[in-house]
């Protein structure tokens, strides 16, 4: 690290978008209805410059709206007292459910962490990468019992021999 103000700092990545453990299904990649009203299990990656005694939390913010607005989710949440304590890796964070459940849109998380000073989270360190997450309330798929199934138009048992599925076929029989 230079003294000299016209060095620049030798850059860094910042840690790794936190990831959610369980809630989200794994197909679609979303956090489907069935799961949204249960509180969530963030992953976080420790950052390069971090101390046992640090803070870290979890912010959410809508990117659905103009202005992105990072909220956040958490307090902030020490990771050890005890100087013996390895950093680890990752590190787990419960991010309560709000009242009523996540609600249908798209969003980021991400983690950030506070230098401890005093025994208090006080100047902000590192921050993660945003890592994107979408809430499914609407699909019909998204629960078998959720009250608003898709209608099937019922398909022929037996398809012509060499039957083209084009468009035309589909207006002729409602879709599929």
């Amino acid at each position: 690290m230079s003294s000299n103000p016209n060095v620049p700092l030798a850059p860094r990545a910042a840690p790794a978008a936190p990831t959610i453990v369980g809630a989200l299904d794994d197909t679609s990649g979303t956090i489907l209805a069935s799961n949204a009203t249960a509180d969530l299990t963030v992953r976080c990656k420790t950052g390069d410059f971090s101390d046992f005694d640090d803070f870290i939390q979890v912010e959410m913010a809508d990117i659905t709206q103009t202005l992105i607005v990072w909220v956040a989710v958490t307090p902030p949440m020490q990771m050890s007292t005890d100087s013996a304590f390895p950093i680890p890796d990752r590190f787990n964070i419960t991010v309560p459910a709000p009242a009523g459940g996540f609600r249908h849109g798209f969003y980021q998380l991400r983690s950030v962490q506070y230098l401890n000073i005093g025994g208090v989270p006080a100047a902000q360190g590192e921050h993660s990468d945003p890592g994107n997450f979408t809430v499914d309330l609407l699909s019909p798929y998204s629960d078998a019992t959720f009250r608003e199934q898709p209608n099937a138009v019922g398909w022929p048992a037996t398809l012509p021999a060499g039957a083209v599925i084009d468009n035309n076929y589909l207006v002729m029989h409602g879709g599929v």
